[in-house]
């Protein structure tokens, strides 16, 4: 599928990247590798990399791969005209605590 983009993680790193989007190609689903993931997990999505907003979607695991879909309005950026990053931050929570887990850069 076209429209499946693919984190890369190097080996024992939680930060992963992805190159190749473009803007305005709605309806991406980025793709994560077997990363212990459980069945549903927050994943948030920002144009910033520390503080500002971010838009929150729900990735799905199934047989170790997750995938979540990218905001239509992470891939619009308000028109921007020169190239920028989205940044999703992979968020693990239980009844105590929560953490963001894995980060993925992806490159526009």
């Amino acid at each position: 599928m076209n429209n499946i983009t693919y984190a890369k993680f190097e080996h024992g790193s939680r930060t992963g990247k992805v190159h190749g989007l473009c803007q305005y190609d709605y309806g991406q689903i980025l793709r994560l590798p077997d990363l212990g993931l459980p069945s549903a997990v927050e994943v948030h999505f920002s144009l910033q990399e520390k503080g500002g907003e971010s838009v929150t979607r729900i990735g799905t695991t199934k047989d170790g791969v997750t995938d979540v879909a990218i905001p239509d309005s992470m891939l619009e950026n308000g028109d921007i005209t020169q190239d920028y990053w989205i940044y999703a931050f992979v968020y693990l929570a239980d009844a105590d605590s929560g953490n963001t887990e894995y980060r993925v850069a992806m490159y526009v």
